[in-house]
C-alpha cells in the first residue's frame, strides 16, 4: 500500500496500524490539482466540479475529480472548509462553495459541496442561507506578475504618457 493521502485520514490510519501494513513514502513531485490538504483534521469533501489551475500562461485540470481531502474546523458560527489560510463557513449542508486561492504561484480555482455540520462537529448552529460575504476571493489580476495592483499600475503609467500625448496631438493638428 502506497502512502497516497487520500489514505491518511483518522480511521484509515487506525486501520492500517492494527493490520501492520508496511508504508511506502508518497512521492513529493505529485501535484495537488484540488489544493488539497491532507492530515488527521482532513475529511472527504465531493467536489462539484473540477477544480482548475492557472499559473501565468499555463491552465490545468484535472480530469479524475469528485472528492478531495480538505481541513475542517468547528466554530460557533458552523463548519469550515480550510484552502490554505482561507476558511470557508458552510451554512448548510449541499451548499456549494465557490473557493479559490493561490499556492506556490498556482491559483486554483473550485466548487465543493458543504457536509453537514452534524457529521463533524458536536455544537452547530441552526442551517441557514449563506452570508453574502461568503464569494470566492478575487484573482489576481495578473498570473504572471503575481501583482493585485497591475490595475493601479497601468493607470498610472497612462496618467504619466498624457503630456506626451498631448504634445504629440498639439505638433500634428498645428
Amino acid at each position: 500500500m502506497d502512502n497516497d493521502p487520500k489514505r491518511k485520514a483518522k480511521a484509515t490510519q487506525e486501520f492500517i496500524k492494527a493490520k501492520k501494513w508496511n508504508i511506502l513514502e508518497w512521492p513529493t513531485e505529485s501535484r495537488n490539482y484540488g489544493a488539497e490538504r491532507y492530515g488527521p483534521e482532513s475529511v472527504c469533501v465531493e467536489q462539484r466540479s473540477a477544480f482548475v489551475m492557472e499559473q501565468c500562461t499555463k491552465k490545468l485540470s484535472y480530469p479524475d475529480w469528485g472528492s478531495g481531502c480538505y481541513q475542517v474546523g468547528c466554530t460557533p458560527e458552523g463548519l469550515h472548509i480550510w484552502l490554505e489560510d482561507s476558511a470557508y463557513l458552510c451554512s448548510r449542508a449541499g451548499q456549494v462553495l465557490a473557493v479559490s486561492t493561490q499556492v506556490h504561484g498556482w491559483y486554483y480555482e473550485g466548487r465543493l459541496v458543504c457536509p453537514s455540520c452534524l457529521d463533524f462537529c458536536d455544537v452547530c448552529p441552526p442551517e441557514q442561507d449563506p452570508p453574502p460575504d461568503n464569494w470566492t476571493r478575487a484573482a489576481p489580476v495578473d498570473l504572471c506578475s503575481r501583482s493585485s495592483n497591475l490595475v493601479v499600475t497601468l493607470w498610472l503609467l497612462m496618467l504619466n504618457l498624457l503630456p506626451l500625448l498631448a504634445g504629440l496631438f498639439l505638433c500634428v493638428y498645428k
